[in-house]
Order: C-alpha cells, then structure tokens, then sequence
C-alpha cells in the first residue's frame, strides 16, 4: 500500500499523528470506524474523523462551544470573526457529505475516488492512501499498520509513552503537580501539541473576572489585565453578567429598568436618561454599537481568540446573546 504527502494546510485542525477516514458520500459502516479507532489507539494515535457526536453538540450553549472545542481543537486557533462563523454553523447543523467533500477539496483531493485514509503530521508532512472502491476493514488496519512498518519520515511521539515517562522522572526528582504540567509540555515533540496542551488548560479554567463599578474596568485576575469601558456599554455589559441565561435584542425591552439602573451607578450625567432612552427605541443601533465596542475592547485586551470567548457577549442573530463565563469565576468589587 502507497502513501502519498499531501497539503498540511489542514494539519493545525487535527491533533499530530491523528487519523482522518474521509470519503466523497460522507458514509461509512458502524464496526469500520470502531475497529479502525482500536487500530489507531493500538500504535499510540488516534482516529478523530468522522467525528462522533452526541445531541448536546447542536445546542446554543456553553457546554456546546466546549465540545467543539474538544473535538476540533483546531478551532481555537482561528481568529474570532471565522472562529463563530463556523461554531453557529457547527451548532445548526451537521452535515456529513459536506464536512468530507470540504476536506477533499481543502486538500486538492480526488472526489470521484471512494475514499483516503489520512495521517495528519503536525508541523511535518502529512500523508493519504487513496482507494478507488470501499475496501473491507482488514485492508484499512493493515494500512495503518504498514505506515508505522514503513520508512516514512515522521516527528510524531507515541504519545502512551509520555505518561510513563514523566511518573518515572518525577518520582526520581520529587516534582511537584504544578511542575509537572509544565513538563508535559516539554516532552511534547512540537509546538502545536504544547500549543493544544496549553489551549485545553485555558479552555477548563478561565481567569477570575473581577468587575470594579467605580472606574468602570474588567479585571482578569489571573492574567493581570485590565479593561476599561465606556458608561454605557460597561453598564448594558453589567446587565448581561447580571442575566445570566442571555437575552435576545428584540426581548430587551424587558431589562430596560435594570439597565438604567446599572448605567445610573456608574454615570451621574444629566443627560443619562436620553442615552438609555436611545438604546431601547426601535433602532438598536445604540445599543449594538454598545456591544461591540465592549467585545472589541475585551478582545483587544486579552488578545488570544480562545480566551476571549468566554468573556464576550456573544449568540447567533435572532436568538439569546449571553456571556458564557462560569459566574463562580466573577466577583462585584464595588
């Protein structure tokens, strides 16, 4: 069986040393996708296309932005404007034939074959097998097998290793936990695992977010950073920590009190009822300008796309907009 190098223009979406079943129908048999995940895990990599799913992935929530997030780490290195564009398109729908025949053509492969198995090589090359008909799964674990058998050049680290390694070594020299995680990182063979590795750790525990009300600044605790906003979208941004679950623009309405409320105890003008006036007419220009000079401030702050998201205003058109940010992690200083 040939392996041939392909384009690794997709290589920062998948994991290194991962596999990718991809077919011009998008279909494939139940057992062919689980016997080839075993063969995958059995030499320390891992079969991560087709993605399995399960239906909390095409909800709009937090929850839901995490999966995606586990399943296509990629994800994480888009900019922020791509990054949502495909996450609402991901939660809407799903569909298979499109998802394979999109990677097909990203990677300048052919569509009227059955099919490529794939191996994804991070920062180094990465390699296919074309099959013009549905081969049985024997042939599928034998082409696995004999790229691992073969001299291809490749910087992949069988993973399973590490783990053992890194007992050895911190039970010699005593490490603890905390160094430990730092150690992971640099047993790792190239930038993009660490960049994973690092990205995961973001993504489980964001930085205390500490609202201060007397200078109208976001403090990111742990990343010492601070963001200051204007009156207003200080205050519309105060009023969607307050509603946790989110609202949609045309149910706004409904918060205006509470918004006049959070704006009076930042700004004392006189003028103060005409600005929040004009952000609950039937324009909601004022108040999405508000937005988004708040998102954008926020983002040029933290900079990272995957930091940022959690500390956004953010939700499809049409539908509740919310800041996903766990509220164990806020605090009201004044």
């Amino acid at each position: 069986m040939q392996f041939n190098p392909i384009s690794n223009r997709l290589n920062f979406f998948f994991q290194p040393n991962s596999w990718a079943l991809i077919t011009a129908n998008g279909s494939f048999a139940d057992n062919v996708v689980e016997k080839l995940k075993i063969t995958c895990h059995h030499w320390g990599s891992s079969l991560e296309f087709p993605v399995q799913f399960n239906q909390q992935a095409f909800e709009e929530s937090y929850e839901a932005r995490q999966y995606w997030f586990s399943k296509l780490p990629g994800l994480a290195l888009l900019d922020y404007r791509k990054q949502y564009i495909l996450m609402s398109e991901l939660m809407q729908r799903y569909n298979a034939q499109r998802a394979n025949q999109i990677i097909l053509q990203k990677l300048k492969l052919d569509l009227n074959s059955w099919g490529y198995l794939i191996c994804f090589g991070g920062t180094g090359k990465s390699y296919a097998i074309r099959f013009e008909h549905q081969p049985p799964i024997a042939h599928l674990k034998s082409a696995v097998e004999d790229y691992y058998r073969s001299n291809i050049p490749r910087n992949n680290t069988n993973q399973t290793d590490i783990p053992q390694l890194l007992n050895e070594f911190e039970e010699k020299h005593q490490i603890s936990p905390t160094i430990s995680k730092i150690l992971t990182l640099l047993f790792n063979d190239n930038k993009l695992n660490a960049l994973s590795a690092i990205n995961r750790s973001i993504q489980q525990q964001p930085s205390p977010l500490n609202i201060d009300t007397y200078d109208c600044t976001l403090h990111f605790q742990e990343l010492n950073l601070k963001c200051q906003l204007p009156p207003l979208s200080f205050a519309i941004y105060c009023l969607y920590l307050e509603v946790e679950e989110g609202f949609s623009n045309a149910n706004r309405n409904q918060f205006k009190q509470r918004a006049i409320e959070w704006y009076r105890r930042v700004k004392t003008s006189d003028d103060w009822e005409s600005i929040i006036e004009s952000c609950f007419d039937e324009k909601d220009k004022p108040w999405r300008d508000a937005v988004n000079n708040a998102n954008k401030r926020i983002k040029d702050t933290l900079g990272n796309a995957l930091i940022t998201r959690q500390y956004t205003i953010s939700g499809r058109n049409g539908h509740n907009k919310r800041i996903t940010l766990d509220r164990n992690y806020l605090h009201f200083l004044r």
